[in-house]
């Protein structure tokens, strides 16, 4: 299903609109953190920061752009879904749950209930049922000197994102748009 959320796999597009670059990634809590709930000890606090700063500094040079575009962050990278580490504790897992059926995925909570009863996702443990699905959305936007269009870019994104198996790449542009599943340093045209 496309916009599923995969373990190892982050969503990457990027929309072309005139001068500017709207790069928007999706990436799984498994991918950046190693975890996907709430942080609970000071270490995993500590990781989800150090992480969270990476992304925030590094998504505009997760694609490798001619230097001739002149391209640059025309703002701060926008972040959703980020873990407050503030809200994590010992029984984090059994409290997300009740807010995770009802809010987190807007499905019929009869559906999160049998997923429950069929079992867990390989290494999770029963409380950390509610935040397995964690996804990060950062969002940054791209002023150039001139059009991407026509150019040849490479992604980079595994400086990032080192645990990342796959990127599925999605650019639009005036002429169109293009989407595949591609690795971390693949090549590609705007």
């Amino acid at each position: 299903m496309v916009g599923a959320h995969e373990h190892g796999v982050a969503r990457l597009s990027l929309a072309v609109d005139s001068a500017e670059i709207h790069m928007m990634l999706d990436v799984p809590g498994d991918v950046l953190f190693g975890f996907e709930r709430a942080p609970r000890t000071d270490e995993e606090r500590t990781l989800v920061a150090k992480r969270v700063g990476a992304l925030e500094s590094g998504l505009a040079s997760a694609v490798v752009l001619p230097a001739g575009l002149g391209c640059r962050a025309a703002g701060p990278v926008q972040l959703e879904g980020v873990p407050d580490p503030a809200d994590a504790g010992e029984h984090a897992g059994e409290e997300e749950h009740e807010e995770s059926d009802d809010n987190t995925h807007g499905e019929d909570t009869h559906d999160e209930h049998t997923h429950d009863e069929e079992g867990q996702h390989e290494g999770a443990e029963p409380e950390d049922h509610a935040g397995d699905h964690l996804e990060v959305t950062a969002e940054v936007t791209l002023t150039c000197e001139r059009s991407p269009e026509g150019a040849e870019a490479t992604l980079a994104i595994l400086d990032l994102l080192p645990e990342l198996e796959l990127v599925d790449l999605t650019v639009l542009t005036s002429k169109g748009d293009a989407a595949a599943r591609v690795a971390g340093d693949a090549a590609f045209g705007f």
